[in-house]
Formats: structure tokens, sequence, C-alpha cells
């Protein structure tokens, strides 16, 4: 064999029991890390509108709380709590009614866990799907790589955890790809109707599902027609292929407004005038589907929900949200916030092995190997580039999707560095030392996967990034600890978080007026401290950064003790 090769990979694992075992304890294995932080930390900040709005969804037959999202994730997380006991209260805000339900009954521990674990659902998803997608396209070994470094990355072991919808759109996705991948090769009725409940999936568990499925099933489509050679192959007529779509698109139809319990009706009174604006800035001059779109809100329609939702989801992406990077903030965001944040935090050992498998996969180009290969690096590559102009700027979780394709990137990296004969016995302990240092790095977030940052800013990560990337309002059952240790009796907070603090377990307290420096006991969000009130001119507690003299609660809240 010469130096420009490599050794087979795809049949190092010949036994089907083997590799379903060693999947199982993948699966088994992050599972077990996911539900160990349970009891390490309150709700987040959205997770009482996620569990609210899916109550509502089971318990009352309609879905009226909140259409920014579509419902998959939060009936999943839903259905324990349900199961449990959890009704509606009928509270005016969802975050209001999320609060109810988990502090209701005093069983705030298990309603939260219950709610958590209805994204495992995703979890066992996600891990299974890279798991298949590594193996159709490099092969088995590749793919329980693949699943491995996946399952082990603190950013989904973090949102893993939580009752959101983040692991929902990144199991769908990837599923979405996969069936993708299998129709452009042979678009057989069984085919079609997989990948247009596929689809369906991916809609329903988030509104990015649209820029992300263009950014990632058209390439691989495109390079799986390419790579067995089809596409001018005369055995599938156009009319046929248009038959297949046709069907696909109809069965996705019919499952998204299934997932909106088939409702059919007009938009709330209340909410067209909202509705119309965000039309109004989302299409501006542009008469004809200016015309359309506020036609469709006033008209009765299947699912009207959905079409509610993309209506304002986009009047969202026109006034933008209030977003934090280096110091900074932003109405608009950065072009550059995303890669920045992966770049920040996914483990530097897991970017190198990256970077390996994409000089791997320009080496096959070179050899002109199947063009199939080339679908985890270009579909990564343009699911990157949609989310560049997007102004909503509010943690790595909007691009988790990404990290699949980036897993078998990085498993083929490992491959590559084992069994290239260049290489030699370097590659090999290089790859034992680069995977090694993941789990490494991995391992010693535990409990704060969610605040995980890597080695190149690690030491001062709330000068980088906050939010849902390192305080999401987490650490305030870690604060009722240590103020019961040190017998606190009065304490001053600031804690911008959805938490009913009146319901959790600490000493006396009032919260601290913009620009207030008291004394005594003084606990702040990091928050807080770096982006004040979360308007201009953002400095309100900025005089908490000259006080050194303090103790870190857990990664995110900082306690003084001012004389």
């Amino acid at each position: 064999m010469g130096s420009g090769t490599s050794y087979p990979t795809g049949d190092l694992l010949k036994s089907h029991k083997l590799r379903v075992a060693l999947l199982s304890a993948v699966i088994t294995l992050a599972l077990v890390r996911i539900i160990a932080t349970y009891s390490h930390f309150n709700h987040t900040n959205d997770e009482p509108a996620h569990i609210a709005a899916g109550i509502e969804w089971v318990n009352k037959a309609q879905y009226r709380y909140d259409y920014v999202h579509p419902p998959l994730a939060r009936i999943a997380v839903a259905i324990g709590p349900y199961l449990a006991g959890a009704r509606s209260s009928g509270k005016r805000s969802m975050w209001e009614e999320g609060n109810a339900i988990l502090y209701g009954a005093g069983r705030y521990d298990l309603i939260l866990s219950l709610a958590r674990a209805g994204t495992l659902v995703f979890v066992v998803g996600a891990i299974i799907a890279v798991y298949l997608l590594g193996r159709r396209i490099y092969g088995r070994t590749t793919g329980l790589i693949a699943s491995l470094l996946f399952s082990t990355l603190p950013p989904i072991i973090a949102h893993g955890g939580q009752a959101t919808n983040d692991m929902a759109i990144t199991a769908t996705l990837t599923f979405l790809i996969l069936a993708a991948l299998y129709w452009a090769d042979h678009p057989t009725l069984t085919r079609t109707v997989l990948l247009g409940c596929a689809l369906a999936l991916a809609v329903l568990a988030k509104f990015n599902a649209f820029p992300f499925v263009a950014a990632t099933v058209f390439p691989a489509f495109l390079l799986t027609r390419i790579s067995t050679n089809k596409c001018l192959d005369a055995t599938y007529s156009r009319w046929r292929w248009l038959r297949s779509a046709a069907i696909c698109m109809a069965v996705a139809a019919l499952l998204v407004w299934a997932g909106y319990r088939f409702s059919f009706d007009s938009a709330p009174a209340e909410d067209l005038d909202l509705i119309q604006a965000g039309i109004d800035d989302a299409f501006g001059n542009r008469r004809t589907l200016h015309g359309l779109a506020s036609s469709a809100v006033r008209s009765r329609l299947p699912a009207q929900e959905f079409f509610l939702g993309i209506g304002r989801t986009l009047a969202k992406a026109s006034r933008g949200h209030s977003s934090y990077l280096l110091g900074d903030n932003r109405t608009h965001g950065w072009w550059y916030f995303f890669p920045l944040s992966l770049a920040v935090k996914t483990p530097l050992a897991f970017l190198i092995l990256v970077l390996v498998g994409v000089t791997s996969t320009a080496m096959g180009i070179h050899r002109c190997e199947n063009p199939s290969r080339l679908v985890p690096l270009v579909s990564a590559a343009a699911l990157l580039l949609s989310v560049l102009p997007t102004p909503i700027n509010l943690g790595v979780r909007y691009i988790l999707p990404i990290y699949p394709l980036l897993s078998v990137l990085a498993a083929n990296g490992v491959v590559f560095l084992c069994t290239h004969v260049s290489m030699g016995r370097f590659g090999m302990l290089a790859a034992i030392l680069l995977v090694g240092w993941h789990l490494a790095s991995s391992a010693g977030a535990h409990p704060d996967y969610l605040a995980y940052f890597n080695e190149l800013v690690a030491r001062h990560p709330e000068r980088v990034l906050l939010v849902s990337d390192l305080d999401w309002g987490q650490d305030l059952k870690r604060l009722e600890a240590v103020t019961k240790e040190k017998g606190i009796q009065e304490i001053s907070l600031c804690y911008p978080w959805s938490a009913d603090l009146s319901r959790h377990n600490l000493p006396t307290y009032r919260m601290l007026k913009p620009y207030e420096r008291p004394k005594g006991w003084v606990a702040l969000s990091v928050s807080c401290i770096y982006r004040g009130t979360r308007m201009p001119p953002y400095d309100q507690y900025a005089w908490a950064k000259e006080v050194n003299d303090f103790t870190l609660i857990g990664k995110t809240i900082r306690l003084f003790r001012i004389p």
C-alpha cells in the first residue's frame, strides 16, 4: 500500500452484537451523566415557559401561550409532569404558569426532573443518528467513534439536561440529513414517507429548522446523487422525482398539522396587531408577499399557530435581541458570534480532530474519492454560514445541530490518524492523546457542563459570553446552600432570571436597585455585573467588577461581604 492510501475502516467491528453493546454503553454513559446533573441545579430561565406551553398542549388541548416555538419538544417535557399530576392553572404569563407548575404541591425537584427527562428521548435519538450518519458515510468504526465524541461534548450534555428544545432540533435535523441521503440514493415510497416524517419532526422542533434544512439537506442530496452517478439517471424521470417530492411534502404537512392538534382557526384578535407589525417589518414594500402574509393570519387555516409562529419569529428577528459578546452589548448581534462561540465552548481536542477530519476529507477530494464523503464538511460549513447574518445571538445552543456533523468529521480524523500509513505509530499515539484529552475535558466539567469553556478563556469566561453559555440562572440552589452554611440572615440580591425567589430557602433578601452599593452580604449574578439591567449603558452594577474579594458560587453568582 502506498503512502497516500489508508487502511479500510468500515469492517473493523464486524460483530453486530458488539456494535450494539458499544453504542448502548455510549448512550447509557451519556444518560447517567446528564441525570447526575439534575440535583445540582434549579431551573434555568426558559424552562418554565417550555413546560407551561407543553402542559397547555397536553392538558387543555390548545397551544396559545407562545407561537415562536413549535410544540414537539414542549410536549415531550410536559408528559412526565402531567402524568405526575401537574395541570394548567390559567396564569396569563407562561413564565408565571411554568413556575406555578414547578413549585406547586411542594414537588419542585420531582416535577423539574420529570420535565428534563423528556429531553432524554432526543439525546438518545441524536446519539443513534450520529452513529448511523457516520456509518453511512465513513463506516461502522467511524460511526461509533462519532457517537462517543458527540455524547461527551459539554454543550450536548448541558442542553440534554434542560427542559428546552435545543436537543430536539439537534436530533431531528440529524435524522433528516440521514433520511435525505437514503432518499437521494433511491427514492422508494418507504424512504419518501420517512423523509416526510423526518422533515415534519424537524419543523416541529424549532423554526430555525427552515434555514438549517436548506443549508444541510440540499448539499446532502446533491452530493449523494453525484456520488452514485445518477444526476442524469433515466431510471427516475422528472415526473417520478416530482411525485416523490410531493408525497414527502404532503406527509410533512399532515404531521405538522397533527403537531398542532389538527387545529383549524384564525388568529386571536389580541394577537393580530402584533403579528401585523411583524409582517410589516419583515416584508416592507414587497406588496405580494405582504398581502399574502396579512391575508393568511386573518384567515381560518389549518395549524394557524404554525403560521403565527413563523410570523412572530420573523418579527423577532427584525427587532433583534439584546446580546453579549466580548464585553459588548448589542441588539442586532455580530456576524462572528457563532464561530467565536464554537471556538470557546467546544473542547480544543475535539476541534483539532475536526481539523484533521477536514484534512482527510480534502485529501479524499484530491484522490477523487466518493463525493458523498463531503456531506459532513459541506453541510457543516453551510449551516454555519446560514447563521452568520442572524441578529439573534443568544448562545451556542442556537447552532447545536452543527455538532453531529462536526462529530462525524472528528471521528473521521481519529480513524485517519490511526490507519493512514504515512502517520505510522505517531498517528495512533496522537489519536489516543487527543481522544483522551477530549474525554478528560468533558469529565472535568461535571456538573457544570452549561458553563463549560475550553482552555482559551476558561479563567474569565464572563468576559466573552453570558446567558445560556454561562449564566442562565442555574446556581440558585447552590446559593441556598452557601447562605445556610455561612449562617447569613440578610442578603441583597441581583438575580435577573425566572425563578421565584420567595419559593427558595434563602435568607431574608431584598433586590438591589440600579447603581446601589449596599453594605453587608451581597450576591450578584455575573450577568448583572456585565450586562446591568440589559438597558444602556449596561453599567448599573459595574462597581462589582472592582471588588476582587468574593466567593464564586457555582460558576455564576458572586457573593460579597461589604463592610
